[in-house]
């Protein structure tokens, strides 16, 4: 029934049922599984796992970078030295 004021209970209170032990743990697990937090916390795992590819790469890049620094550098100090 719809009052002016909002939603009225149309239900008399002693045919209201609690859940039960079944019920409230499928309503547990179903508020859980949407829930802001437990979604977050899914996708942790996958963002995770992309930082450390992230820094691997990162790494392995500055790894890179620093050998041809340096093999340049033994280059030019070479030709110099029989120049």
């Amino acid at each position: 029934m719809v009052s002016g004021k909002g939603v009225t209970n149309s239900i008399a209170p002693e045919l209201l049922l609690l859940p039960d032990e079944l019920e409230r743990k499928q309503i547990f697990y179903l508020l859980k599984k949407h829930s802001s937090w437990t979604a977050w916390n899914r996708i942790l795992g996958y963002f995770q796992k992309w930082a450390d590819v992230v820094t691997s790469v990162d790494t392995i890049k500055q790894n890179l970078v620093l050998r041809h620094i340096l093999f340049v550098s033994y280059q030019d100090d070479h030709l110099c030295l029989h120049a």
